[in-house]
């Protein structure tokens, strides 16, 4: 993982327009950034060595030297952007037997979901009707179901969060509630970038008034 300079302006651009886009259609990146927009914190980037960031106008997209036919396939497993995103989440969920990962679908409804004909899906949650979610916890570890969901919920955006919750619902969210406290512990926030061959992952902290 890259760490990125506390004053990357593309990565707190890419992060700003990644949830204006979710928060139109999932209530948890509506209550995320409602809570975080104002702060700061570190910024990771997962991506592929190839890529220079100064070449990128924007984080959404990506970029290749002229000629080169590399593909990520091209690389070691352990050096693509998901594998580390997969060890990320692994190890975060070894923390607390309270630690779970909630990624937005930002692709999928219920409906659709229900009526899925096209291969095992992992495991996912309702709220409403418009609104799906993957959640992972430590008893996931290991599972096809690992990463299978984070490979699911994510297309050019979307949010996965890094949490505590002391009870997972039921196949459906009734309520706020759930949400309230997935965003009341977050440690950490991923989003894909990239094209969606990468990764932002973002600790939110306050910024601090001290000079």
């Amino acid at each position: 993982m890259l760490r990125l300079p506390e004053n990357d302006q593309k990565a707190r651009d890419w992060i700003a327009e990644n949830f204006s886009i979710c928060s139109h259609e999932h209530i948890l990146s509506k209550k995320l950034w409602t809570r975080f927009s104002s702060h700061h914190g570190p910024v990771y980037a997962l991506k592929l060595s190839i890529i220079d960031l100064s070449q990128l106008n924007s984080y959404m997209h990506t970029w290749s030297p002229e000629g080169d036919t590399a593909t990520i396939k091209d690389y070691p497993v352990e050096e693509w952007p998901q594998t580390i995103l997969d060890n990320f989440v692994f190890d975060y969920l070894k923390t607390s037997d309270d630690a779970v990962v909630v990624c937005e679908n930002a692709n999928a409804t219920r409906k659709m979901y229900d009526n899925w004909q096209w291969g095992k899906l992992p495991p996912y949650w309702c709220y409403g009707e418009n609104e799906v979610y993957h959640i992972l916890t430590p008893a996931d570890i290991g599972s096809d179901t690992f990463k299978k969901t984070i490979r699911k919920a994510f297309v050019n955006w979307g949010v996965g969060v890094c949490t505590l919750c002391k009870i997972i619902p039921e196949k459906f969210i009734v309520d706020d509630s759930f949400f309230d406290e997935i965003v009341r512990n977050t440690c950490h926030i991923f989003l894909p970038a990239f094209d969606g061959d990468g990764f932002l992952i973002w600790t939110p902290q306050p910024v601090s008034n001290s000079i």
